[in-house]
């Protein structure tokens, strides 16, 4: 055809006024849909690229992150054995940063990274000698919590979660000034008696941690545990043990949920979760044997940690902590 004008151009490009010299730099930017679909396929890529062993060399089993997620779970293992909290303030953020997860793919592998902690801490806090555990009382304290957690998955999206987190600051921070200040405590009590005062008391408890837990993924066992110790007079390590037991029918439901929606990376979660142990059986051992006003002054602290990190996170930076 003469002159060309007839010529079918093989490729176009929607390129935006002014950027004619540029238009890779000037495509028009990716739909919100298109930007979470790359996420859930980068997810996956590192799920797969976590979970397919070393060629031939057992160093390499773990993958080129694997001493990050290792070193990541002996942590959160620590910390979960000495507090009785699930540890998910060091997984998720550890998840992102040694297996480049998403934040949401990491919320939901925390989750079976946790459930290994809890029921190796569990089984310690019960069967070691001095260790404090109440089955009825985790029992109880459960059912509440996959009540609340059930409740907050609801109503997370229709919720600000800014004004959540800062509620959740200040509550955990008057609770770990609280447990820090050494006074008005009397003589703690190694059993929960289940009358039907303190079985609401529980309920009401374990709904409030849950319902925590699913609006925000973190802080419902560290206020569950404060709230033993100053509404019920349990002892530190009867409250660790006992919160760290109702954890393990929540993690297992909601970790369930996360799978069925693609949003859990088993083998990194796998390896965060057993090289976790490693740190939960040394801490757990070593929560028991501390006094118990040393112990529940290091809760306090922890908390108090807590809310410092959460409103720096809200009103510092801009953007809300890894749980």
């Amino acid at each position: 055809m003469g002159g060309g004008r007839g010529r079918l151009p093989i490729a176009t490009r929607a390129v935006r006024p002014g950027c004619a010299r540029s238009p890779p730099l000037c495509a028009a930017p990716q739909t919100r849909g298109a930007a979470r679909s790359g996420a859930r396929r980068h997810d996956a890529r590192v799920s797969r690229s976590a979970s397919a062993p070393g060629p031939g060399a057992a160093s390499h089993a773990l993958g080129q992150a694997g001493w990050r997620l290792a070193a990541v779970g002996v942590a959160a293992g620590f910390l979960g054995g000495l507090l009785g909290v699930g540890g998910g303030i060091i997984i998720v953020p550890g998840l992102i940063w040694a297996a480049g997860l998403s934040r949401h793919t990491a919320t939901g592998t925390s989750l079976l990274a946790i459930l290994p902690i809890a029921i190796v801490g569990t089984l310690i806090y019960a069967l070691s000698p001095g260790g404090e555990f109440d089955p009825g009382a985790a029992a109880v304290l459960s059912a509440g919590s996959l009540a609340g957690g059930v409740m907050g998955s609801l109503v997370n999206a229709r919720m600000s979660e800014r004004g959540l987190r800062v509620a959740f600051a200040v509550v955990a921070g008057l609770f770990g000034a609280r447990l820090v200040v050494p006074l008005g405590f009397g003589a703690p009590v190694d059993t929960i008696p289940l009358d039907a005062v303190t079985v609401v008391i529980l309920v009401a408890i374990g709904l409030g941690g849950g319902l925590l837990s699913g609006l925000l993924g973190v802080g419902g066992s560290g206020i569950v545990i404060a709230i033993l110790v100053l509404a019920l007079d349990t002892s530190q390590v009867l409250a660790q043990g006992t919160a760290l037991a109702a954890v393990i029918p929540t993690v297992i439901v909601a970790g369930l949920t996360h799978f069925r929606l693609g949003s859990l990376a088993p083998r990194p979660g796998l390896v965060v979760g057993l090289f976790g142990v490693l740190g939960t059986v040394p801490a757990v051992l070593a929560a028991i044997a501390l006094p118990h006003e040393a112990l529940r002054t290091a809760f306090g602290v922890f908390l108090l940690i807590t809310c410092v990190r959460t409103l720096r996170a809200v009103y510092g930076r801009g953007r809300v902590p890894g749980p």
